[in-house]
């Protein structure tokens, strides 16, 4: 079996392209599992090339599912999958029967047993990432992703605003203990293939040091920071050692104070959700209730309100989700806000083209770099969007300040040093002038 897992190893190096070291070392423990520990495949019946390419195929539809991504059915490695392992698929993954988004794609997810392969894989990549004979004669293939010019010209602007702005994005790293073959306890498969998949992810006295890379071709000097950590559920960050520091009701709170004269008392209704603890977390969790939805996705369907998405748009975006439909109450509400949303965004529109012509400018181009053809509402949106997330990057700069450590995660930060959050509001109040209240959440 060694002389087969080192011809595997071989015929990998060789003949199958490879981003990453980590790329080449997880197709090459899911092949040891699929003829060792799991017993899947008979490496009697099939030889090196056939486990080689089921594995990198399998790879390939793990790092979909941690990246809760759908699969294509008429994709490459998808089709080879469906030609030579599909006798054993139902072993690993549940296949969803209907299509989405298009005749080929399909959402796939991982069986218990897929879980505990994705998991059991992971660590065997841990074990052999300092191993560097086992590498050796590996040849990386660069990633084929030029460019445009548009974008180029882009984030020579956004370096510019974060220059005048004081705007820095230092290096990140998922920084965790590693005992006893394990990187906190119960964290899913999903956010394990991801840190043992990162460019760069190593093991150091101890410790899983990941370093976090932007996954956007957009710089995060101006706005948010998307990552693997952030891709990663709450939960599995905590599980990992880190405390949860987070902007209460950040979008709203930040669009009520971005122009300081805007009168308050004209937008109740957003006014009331972003200071009021109660009746935000009534107004969610009826929603969540009414529709029969997780405490994200409602999140998710009021934050497209504020930032101006229609209720024809917001009927949509429930209906991804559910079946069911908004009641009259809650509708109101929807509708309330996104009223004064609408009003409000004008008002912010006014100022920043007044008194911030650079960052209205990035936002104007960053909106519409997609090419977003007589949609002016959609280009608003995203103008906004671009605009108020600006804001949020300022105030998680300084809670920053306040930390040796701490990664960014949308509309806060996680750090494994455990702090106050009074002293985290009077150091964003005094670097920049904003009233924000900061909410702590332990594992």
């Amino acid at each position: 079996m060694k002389k087969f897992i080192d011809n595997l190893s071989e015929y990998l190096k060789t003949k199958i392209e490879f981003e990453s070291k980590s790329e080449y070392l997880m197709t090459l423990a899911i092949a040891d599992q699929l003829v060792n520990d799991y017993a899947i495949l008979d490496s009697d019946v099939y030889d090196v090339k056939q486990v080689g390419r089921i594995a990198n195929s399998l790879r390939f539809v793990f790092q979909n599912i941690a990246e809760e991504s759908v699969c294509y059915s008429k994709d490459k490695f998808i089709q080879y999958l469906f030609n030579n392992f599909y006798g054993y698929l139902d072993l690993l993954f549940n296949i969803d029967k209907s299509y989405q988004k298009d005749n080929y794609c399909k959402i796939w997810e991982l069986t218990k047993l897929g879980e505990d392969f994705m998991i059991e894989a992971s660590y065997v990549v841990l074990e052999l990432i300092n191993q560097d004979d086992i590498i050796k004669g590996l040849i990386l293939t660069r990633s084929k992703n030029p460019k445009e010019k548009r974008l180029r010209v882009i984030n020579t602007l956004i370096r510019k605003l974060a220059k005048q702005k004081g705007l820095y994005q230092k290096d990140e790293f998922i920084r965790t203990t590693y005992e006893s073959k394990c990187v906190g306890e119960g964290v899913s498969g999903s956010s394990l293939f991801k840190i043992v998949t990162t460019n760069g992810v190593s093991i150091q006295d101890g410790r899983v040091i990941v370093p976090l890379k932007s996954t956007s071709n957009v710089s995060p000097l101006t706005g948010r920071f998307y990552t693997i950590f952030s891709q990663m559920p709450s939960i599995d960050r905590k599980r990992l050692g880190y405390i949860e520091y987070d902007i209460n009701a950040a979008q709203q709170s930040l669009c009520l104070q971005i122009d300081p004269d805007t009168d308050q008392s004209d937008f109740p209704l957003i006014k009331r959700y972003s200071q009021d603890t109660a009746f935000r977390n009534t107004i969610r969790e009826s929603l969540t209730k009414e529709l029969n939805i997780t405490m994200k996705v409602s999140k998710l369907i009021i934050t497209s309100v504020c930032n101006g998405m229609t209720i024809k748009g917001v009927r949509k975006l429930i209906k991804q989700h559910t079946d069911k439909t908004l009641k009259l109450k809650m509708l109101d509400f929807i509708k309330g806000i996104s009223k004064e949303s609408v009003e409000l965004r004008e008002i912010i529109f006014a100022y920043i083209s007044k008194n911030e012509e650079l960052l209205m400018d990035v936002s104007k181009r960053l909106a519409q770099r997609k090419h977003i053809k007589g949609l002016t509402e959609a280009i608003n949106r995203a103008i906004f969007f671009h605009i108020w997330t600006f804001y949020e990057k300022l105030s998680r700069q300084a809670m920053k300040s306040c930390f040796k450590d701490a990664i960014s995660v949308h509309d806060g930060i996680y750090s494994i040093e455990a702090l106050d959050q009074r002293t985290i509001e009077l150091k964003i109040k005094k670097l920049i002038n904003l009233n924000l209240t900061i909410s702590v959440s332990y594992l």
